[in-house]
């Protein structure tokens, strides 16, 4: 649920209504870039740890 609320946030840095933030313009797109990335990463981990079978315990 995280990954996608951090992903949601990025993007809503980036559209132009974020002005709500006060930040310039640049710095108001590296941290929604970084955001994104983030939310990312974190699927990937939840994917990997909850969606993914463990092949150690399938051998046996």
């Amino acid at each position: 649920m995280m990954a996608i609320i951090y992903m949601g946030l990025g993007v809503m840095m980036w559209l132009p209504m974020a002005n709500v933030f006060a930040l310039p313009s640049t710095a108001r797109r590296v941290l929604g870039a970084v955001f994104i990335f983030y939310g990312i990463i974190r699927f990937a981990r939840t994917y990997r740890q909850h969606f993914q079978r463990n092949k150690t315990h399938d051998a046996r």
